[in-house]
């Protein structure tokens, strides 16, 4: 026999044996959801889930079942399985920003809970825009955390915030010089 024959029947048995594998795992993972389900095995006979005993009953009443590991929240909770995330595309999340930088334009110096109850816009969506936007240079912060405060880059940084109504010397310029320290 040749070495091409013989690697050529090697090859069949190969390809022989993981369809029968193949076949067989398919079939034991249809019947362990069939259990778990409550449903019938390959044969059509119907299962039942095994007995326990009172003693472990009682221990799985008083304790709730954890998740698996790697298992989704929504899993745990008997949500579907297409139940999940939704993603917003690029176009969505560019005219968010555009409602965002608009918004910060009219309104300089405001701060994000103002900002996002303005447009009435969900956290999840605020976060992912706002640093595509600070990234971008079209706004810039000031402060940090809750202090933050927004401003378009066309905005001028301002220094001190003066309020109205606090005095005659909050109102007026510094008049004071200072002279350069010689020594």
């Amino acid at each position: 026999m040749s070495s091409a024959a013989l690697r050529a029947e090697i090859r069949d048995l190969v390809e022989a044996f993981t369809t029968d594998l193949e076949a067989i795992v398919r079939r034991a993972a249809l019947e362990t959801v069939a259990q778990a389900l409550g449903g019938t095995t390959g044969s059509g006979a119907p299962t039942r889930a095994p007995r326990t005993s009172a003693a472990a009953q009682r221990s799985t009443k008083s304790s709730p079942a954890l998740p698996r590991r790697g298992a989704t929240p929504g899993a745990a909770k008997g949500a579907s399985a297409g139940a999940g995330r939704i993603r917003r595309s690029a176009e969505q999340i560019e005219a968010t920003a555009d409602r965002i930088a608009a918004h910060v334009e009219k309104h300089p110096g405001a701060r994000a809970e103002d900002i996002r109850a303005a447009l009435d816009l969900p956290k999840n969506e605020w976060t992912l825009t706002v640093k595509r936007l600070t990234e971008t240079n079209r706004l810039v912060t000031k402060g940090e955390k809750r202090a933050t405060v927004y401003f378009t880059k066309a905005a001028p940084k301002l220094g001190v915030i003066r309020r109205p109504g606090r005095g005659a010397a909050a109102s007026e310029p510094s008049t004071a010089t200072t002279t350069p320290d010689v020594g």
